[in-house]
């Protein structure tokens, strides 16, 4: 095979992705490094930095074999948002970054509600204030927490900007991931000085903003050296996982809904009139003069991963076994049980909720628990909780005058054609199953190509590349039984029982 090739990176909560394409779209080869998420304390999640590096070099020397690294012509990261990390001078980071779901700086999250303004912020920056889920209150928790650090910090960056700075030593940050943290102006696309001055952040320990698809700089010859790639590669400057997760779905046109699913699922539309909504979030898109609703569930399919590291022995051991993938044999076990799990209900805010209802003290909950009910039915109600996560987030960017007939779903989750037919189901939406599983990579390396000049319209580039392996149109009985399942499921959340049982936990 001969180049050009593009060299997409994704990365994600749990696992680093690079994926190397051809000009048309074809994989050449795609490798993955998993890594943990730390919780040093009850709310905190932290990532090592040093993971996403490793894992970069590790992932790129084995999708570049057998290919001369010279037919790579461009680089395009992505990563989870937030993922802030500090770096200093030297661009070293100053400890572990703190990803999306952490919730420590609750505290400061109230403090700029009350001295900065949510109504404001909510001006500004097009989102509500929530702790973690966007940059600003992990910073200010760092300034207050960690005051030393903070004066050594040179540059906030998320993720694929501190790749990028390892890559060609230019410290900057694309307009998705700016979007995430409450200080940037996404109708202005700058950063905002009113919100710095008032939050008592230094607008210079920020970095440069760039849209994703402009090069930022090369590969220099020492992380050419490091990496195994050729000195002089150009490396765009990337974007937010769901955006370029739409590139790679072919979820482009306005009105395109993308469900990018993992730990989390992310509702992702998009749209080219940024109508600010304190439900659900919007940010810049990848996609020249669009922005994006964001609608995110924490963890959805990091409930059905603590029910098999917690409950799933059988085939966890039966996987390791026999060479089958666990969650294959968790779906046949969930198959056994009838559409709605015999009326059991699951709460999937295993750690706290955010869109709709942005809840850091939010609760898992499985309702309606008899002795009629069996194992497959947990399971099943596991996968209908995350669809209807789903749907509350779908009904709500609807609200907003935004018609969506169909989803396209990416991620791991979407390997479930179990899965993808309750969420069918579910919403009442089809749900369409592009050729590409892994659609952020796939997005960042036709994001690179478009940053080189090498496709001259991103959402052609998009739309051509993208081929699809399955639809799935919605069964209206069915439908209609989950909507009935559906009101109770949005009833269920209690926030005043969930904030009295999280105080309960803090003083014990």
């Amino acid at each position: 095979m001969t180049g050009p090739y593009l060299l997409g990176i994704d990365v994600g909560t749990t696992m680093l992705k690079s994926m190397l394409i051809d000009a048309d779209g074809k994989i050449v080869h795609e490798a993955s490094y998993p890594y943990s998420v730390k919780h040093p304390n009850p709310l905190w999640a932290e990532q090592d930095p040093n993971d996403w590096w490793v894992g970069l070099k590790e992932t790129v020397n084995k999708v570049t074999k057998g290919v001369s690294v010279k037919d790579v012509v461009s680089i395009g990261i992505d990563c989870l948002c937030p993922s802030l990390i500090a770096v200093d001078v030297e661009g070293k980071p100053q400890g572990n970054a703190i990803i999306w779901m952490d919730h420590r700086s609750v505290e400061q999250a109230e403090w700029i509600r009350k001295n900065v303004g949510e109504d404001l912020v909510f001006k500004v920056a097009g989102n509500s204030v929530a702790a973690g889920a966007f940059s600003a209150t992990s910073i200010l928790w760092l300034k207050e927490n960690r005051p030393k650090l903070f004066e050594r910090t040179r540059s906030f960056l998320h993720a694929n900007g501190y790749l990028t700075l390892k890559l060609t030593g230019k410290a900057t940050m694309d307009w998705t991931n700016a979007s995430f943290t409450l200080l940037f102006d996404i109708r202005k696309r700058s950063w905002s000085e009113k919100l710095c001055e008032l939050m008592d952040l230094p607008i210079e320990k920020l970095p440069a903003l760039l849209p994703s698809w402009k090069v930022v700089g090369e590969v220099t010859l020492e992380a050419a050296r490091e990496v195994g790639l050729a000195s002089g590669t150009p490396v765009i400057a990337g974007g937010a996982d769901t955006p370029c997760a739409a590139v790679g779905a072919g979820a482009v046109k306005v009105g395109s809904a993308l469900d990018s699913s993992g730990t989390s699922t992310v509702l992702g539309v998009c749209t080219d009139n940024p109508v600010t909504d304190r439900r659900v979030m919007i940010r810049c898109h990848v996609v020249p003069d669009r922005w994006m609703y964001i609608a995110p569930s924490n963890f959805t399919g990091g409930s059905l991963r603590w029910f098999k590291e917690h409950f799933g022995q059988v085939e966890s051991l039966s996987a390791e076994m026999f060479n089958l993938n666990p969650y294959e044999l968790l779906d046949s076990e969930a198959e056994k049980s009838e559409p709605g799990a015999g009326g059991l209900i699951f709460l999937p805010y295993l750690a706290g909720e955010r869109a709709p209802i942005w809840d850091p003290n939010a609760k898992g909950m499985l309702f309606g628990l008899t002795l009629n009910h069996t194992r497959s039915d947990v399971i099943r109600s596991i996968l209908e909780g995350g669809a209807y996560a789903l749907r509350h987030n779908i009904e709500t960017i609807e609200d907003l005058g935004v018609h969506i007939e169909s989803i396209k779903v990416t991620g791991g989750p979407a390997k479930s054609r179990l899965w993808r037919k309750i969420k069918a189901d579910v919403t009442g939406k089809k749900v369409v199953l592009p050729a590409v599983k892994e659609a952020s990579a796939f997005g960042s390396a036709i994001l690179s190509g478009f940053g080189i000049g090498l496709y001259k319209d991103l959402t052609q580039a998009s739309e051509e590349l993208v081929s699809i392996e399955d639809e799935i149109s919605p069964n209206p009985e069915i439908h209609e039984r989950y909507s009935l399942l559906f009101d109770l499921y949005k009833k269920l959340y209690n926030p005043e029982l969930m904030r009295r049982l999280n105080d309960i936990l803090i003083r014990s």
